[in-house]
């Protein structure tokens, strides 16, 4: 039951070839012609296949026969090849009806030097081989041991690379960007349900524009377009974000904002100002980006504004009390946290963009190991600067950093001491070093409190490592 038990038999006539009356498609025939017209109970579907080999010929799958008495064959799989290419060579004997025949005989006339009247087949005398073999071209995926089907990702990606339309062209640009620039996308990804977010203006605002060719091109620094597609094809592919929550244009484009701000390419601003596009960002039109859910836009009150007033109001309103610095949400603001990173520091400004994002009743735990990621990065950034040697130990050498800063005046004495304080001394949750002890004992413990606080302090440390 493999290869060696077929053999190919060249240039047999399709007269000798007779349809299986037992195949699947036509199920209990009783004659050739009742087989031909049980295979036409699927019309439009045999004369799309007509029109096909008419035009561009056989394809390359082999058709598959068992021999029969008096030098005749039985196609085993490939009925429907058989039967179109049967209707073509002589539609008169085949067709059951005058209409069918007249639209065979029109294929016919049109293409009538490309029709075959002989092929090549694959015969076997072995039953076992032959059921094998059927049966593997037609159960799908079979646990791998059958032909996979294509998903609409993989269809839509072998149209595009060669050049050739596609129902789903912009997601499919897009998908195989990502892929061609080190990204890796699921065979299942959506693609089908992104056709209509994958505008020429939200491609805009992700970093391509659309060439001469037709075809996608960064309009950003390849490494934050990289950094976008890769945020985007996760959120997807993870269900992250769903089809829903992009459904209409306001959402799309509040989405595609999120992502924006996440890289760093949007500044926000308060309501009425123009938004401050990052270094290298891009900000179509000097649009204000909208409002989007999880992130709150600050709001503020023009000095020279007058207070307004109410005529029927009889009393004051009952203040808000004030939130403590240490139980906000957010370890800082959008407009914060004034840290002058260089572009080429990419890691660093998706750190503190990602920090940016983060809800601390949610992300406590991962928002005190990014800030630990950040002072490490931050500290080695000052350090190389000024060759300062590595002390093996990040408390350690936050402390000579912050002592040459305090040299430098890019430190006050209170925050100098302040800084200080956490890398060593007395017992405290506030130190350095239980930041990675949070992570990998169970003594130690993080709350949006300890964050907060850890940054309060910290966080001129941070800023002058980037001065």
């Amino acid at each position: 039951m493999s290869r060696q038990d077929f053999k190919i038999v060249r240039n047999v006539s399709i007269s000798r070839i007779d349809l299986d009356i037992k195949n699947a498609r036509i199920r209990a025939g009783q004659d050739q012609p009742d087989c031909i017209q049980r295979i036409l109970r699927k019309e439009d579907q045999l004369l799309a296949l007509a029109q096909d080999i008419a035009e561009k010929g056989l394809s390359t799958m082999p058709i598959l026969v068992s021999p029969a008495p008096r030098g005749r064959f039985i196609a085993r799989d490939g009925n429907r090849r058989i039967t179109a290419l049967k209707l073509l060579n002589d539609p008169t004997r085949w067709s059951p009806d005058a209409r069918l025949k007249d639209k065979f005989e029109a294929i016919r006339q049109q293409y009538l030097p490309n029709i075959p009247t002989h092929i090549d087949v694959m015969s076997s005398t072995s039953e076992d081989a032959i059921v094998r073999e059927v049966i593997l071209r037609h159960s799908g995926a079979n646990g791998g041991i059958g032909q996979l089907d294509w998903s609409a990702f993989l269809r839509t990606v072998y149209l595009v690379t060669h050049d050739l339309p596609a129902e789903y062209k912009r997601p499919g640009q897009y998908a195989f960007w990502a892929e061609d620039n080190e990204i890796n996308v699921s065979d299942d990804f959506p693609i089908s349900s992104l056709q209509r977010f994958f505008t020429k203006e939200n491609l805009a605002r992700l970093g391509f524009e659309i060439d001469a060719d037709d075809k996608l091109k960064p309009n950003l620094r390849l490494d934050v377009v990289k950094q976008i597609a890769n945020t985007v094809m996760s959120d997807f592919e993870y269900e992250r974000v769903r089809v829903a929550d992009i459904f209409t244009p306001t959402d799309a484009a509040n989405y595609i904002t999120r992502v924006r701000v996440m890289h760093g390419l949007v500044d926000y601003a308060p309501p009425g100002s123009t938004p401050i596009p990052a270094s290298g960002g891009y900000q179509p039109n000097g649009s204000t980006p909208s409002p989007i859910k999880g992130v709150q836009t600050p709001t503020s009150t023009s000095a020279t504004s007058a207070p307004t007033s109410n005529p029927t109001q009889t009393a004051s309103p009952t203040p808000t009390p004030a939130t403590l610095p240490s139980d906000r949400k957010k370890l800082f603001g959008r407009n914060s946290p004034g840290i002058a990173i260089p572009d080429k520091e990419v890691k660093a400004r998706t750190i503190v963009a990602e920090l940016r994002q983060m809800n601390l009743d949610e992300t406590p735990f991962a928002a005190s190991m990014l800030l630990r990621a950040l002072i490490e990065i931050s500290d080695a950034y000052y350090r190389k600067s000024q060759q300062i040697p590595d002390k093996n130990a990040l408390a350690k050498s936050v402390a000579a950093s912050a002592d040459s800063m305090l040299n430098r005046q890019m430190l006050t004495t209170s925050q100098h001491a302040i800084v200080k304080s956490m890398t060593g001394g007395p017992g405290t949750m506030l130190q350095i070093d239980n930041l990675q002890k949070m992570l990998h004992r169970d003594t130690h413990h993080t709350s949006k409190q300890l964050v907060n606080t850890m940054w309060d302090n910290i966080g001129c440390f941070i800023q002058s490592c980037w001065r």
